[in-house]
């Protein structure tokens, strides 16, 4: 019996491509937000990834009528969603003019890396087909509904603990990372994993700008951007305690050295915003100080299936980019599920940009 006969679904679906999307699904260790999700689908999520994955295979080799959503498509669709927009470090430009009508088009493009993209959306691990050369690889170009994505095979290659500095002593490790457009064209929004860390993101995300900017270039489609600055939004989201909770908030002074955090993520009635920073002389009188709100995460919590979950977004500039420059060009955003639409989230956060 044919591989194609066995999922007796579409000519066109592959075993091989049916294990890449349950490896994928699995690598990303999002266990709790598939449970979330595929329910809905007619997946059935345990607590255990191994018989998660023997479930999901099964019912889509032997499909049943009882669940028509229990399909091949919603299941990419879902490892597509949390493999592009559920626990990144984002940058956006506004696309202020150019060839916007090229990008509809740049989806047909089909020159990717083949050593990844025959096998996304699962990755390549060190000492299996993972090249030790550290960059960004064209992998992938997914219609989302809401816009394209873009992603990319990030490399980097990190130091063997306690072992020297030989090339021979560095083991390679993969992320994607996403460039995001919406269906109106409005932004490019350029999304780094945040299990890369921040100060690795960071770096990644001005990589991840200059290699799209070049991808483009290489298609002839040429915009005429501009990089959204989210200072403005950290003193808005502050003072708005209809916003969510505040789980941290950083203080810096910015004619000095003193710093402050609040913080807080296990009290699910936290919020900083009745918190204060006071100094205290010796006969214990509070004294307000000069330390001014430099950095905030706040936690939209909201009841999905009788569960309480929280989604996050938090701002973390540089001190040296807060005081001096009054820039704050990232933001991270995590999601428990998919209740909230993401656009509009990402359309809120630059409002309280301006």
């Amino acid at each position: 019996m044919s591989t194609q006969q066995v999922l007796n679904l579409n000519p066109q679906i592959s075993i091989t491509a049916l294990d890449n999307v349950l490896k994928g699904l699995e690598q990303t260790t999002e266990l709790a937000y598939l449970r979330r999700v595929a329910g809905r689908h007619g997946f059935d999520v345990t607590t255990r990834w191994n018989s998660t994955v023997d479930n999901i295979k099964n019912i889509i080799v032997n499909p049943s009528p009882q669940k028509p959503y229990a399909s091949f498509s919603n299941l990419k669709l879902i490892t597509l969603k949390i493999i592009t927009s559920i626990n990144h470090y984002y940058s956006i430009d506004y696309i202020k003019g150019g060839d916007t009508t090229k990008i509809p088009s740049m989806i047909s493009f089909k020159n990717f890396d083949q050593a990844f993209s025959s096998v996304f959306p699962s990755k390549l691990e060190d000492g299996n087909g993972l090249p030790k050369i550290a960059g960004n690889y064209i992998t992938a170009i997914e219609d989302m509904g809401d816009g394209i994505a873009f992603i990319f095979s990030c490399v980097i290659l990190k130091k063997i603990n306690g072992k020297s500095k030989m090339r021979s002593n560095e083991y390679a490790e993969q992320y994607f990372n996403t460039v995001f457009i919406p269906n109106d064209l409005s932004r490019i929004e350029y999304r780094v994993d945040k299990n890369l860390g921040r100060r690795i993101a960071e770096k990644e995300l001005v990589n991840l700008r200059n290699e799209f900017i070049n991808f483009m270039a290489g298609l002839r489609v040429n915009l005429v951007l501009e990089t959204v600055n989210f200072f403005n939004a950290i003193a808005k989201i502050y003072s708005d305690k209809q916003y969510g909770r505040l789980v941290q908030v950083d203080f810096l002074d910015p004619n000095g050295d003193e710093d402050a955090v609040l913080r807080c993520r296990t009290d699910p009635k936290y919020d900083a915003r009745y918190r204060q920073v006071v100094a205290t002389s010796q006969g214990n009188t509070a004294q307000q100080i000069n330390l001014k709100v430099s950095g905030v995460a706040v936690r939209l919590d909201s009841k999905l299936n009788n569960e309480t979950i929280s989604n996050e977004i938090g701002f973390q500039p540089s001190k040296s980019d807060w005081a001096n420059n009054q820039f704050c060009g990232t933001f991270y955003f995590t999601q428990a599920a998919d209740h909230s639409v993401h656009y509009g989230v990402i359309n809120d956060i630059l409002k309280r940009a301006k």
